[in-house]
């Protein structure tokens, strides 16, 4: 296969267990159709602050003109490849083949999206009892008006009668 980025060869190697392809030239990487998830999933390789820091730096920043306007083409079908930012907000772009083929990533992009992923996972788990006690007080604020609102909608007299009775049983 032929690298989308500058057109050298692709070389294999193993990454973290998993077969990829590898350009010499521009250090960019192929992965086929669910190797990333592969990837992902194995923690073998241990990333630098300062690739975290890049990473994160790049967060929330979009698909850039320059990653929209790049034509890259799958070394396997020759389509145009899409941009896509990794995790919606990651500001990680990669390429993907529109037949699902694999994604193409650029240099240091593979090792960016693993620190970003773990750091995700890990503040995850560290706000974990914040965040669920964070979406039930959203639930709670949301039956609360959506009960405000059945009352309101009621005839003046039941309405009246309804918030009294819910404010002597206590239910309000």
């Amino acid at each position: 296969m032929k690298c989308p980025r500058c057109s050298s060869a692709l070389k294999h190697e193993t990454y973290e267990g998993t077969e990829i392809d590898r350009c010499l030239k521009c250090r960019g990487t192929w992965l086929d159709e669910g190797e990333l998830v592969g990837i992902l999933n194995s923690r073998e390789e241990k990333f630098s602050d300062e690739v975290l820091e890049e990473a994160l730096n790049m967060a929330f920043a979009g698909v850039t003109q320059n990653e929209q306007a790049s034509v890259e083409k799958c070394p396997k079908c020759s389509r145009q490849m899409i941009a896509v930012n990794y995790a919606y907000n990651s500001g990680i772009i990669l390429d993907r083949c529109p037949n699902s083929h694999g994604v193409w990533l650029d240099v240091k992009e593979l090792e960016k999206i693993q620190a970003y992923r773990e750091h995700c996972e890990k503040e995850a788990e560290e706000n974990r009892d914040e965040w669920i006690a964070l979406a039930r007080s959203v639930e709670e604020d949301r039956k609360k008006g959506a009960n405000e609102n059945r009352k309101s909608e009621q005839r003046p007299l039941r309405y009246i009668i309804n918030s009294v009775l819910s404010k002597i049983l206590g239910n309000e």
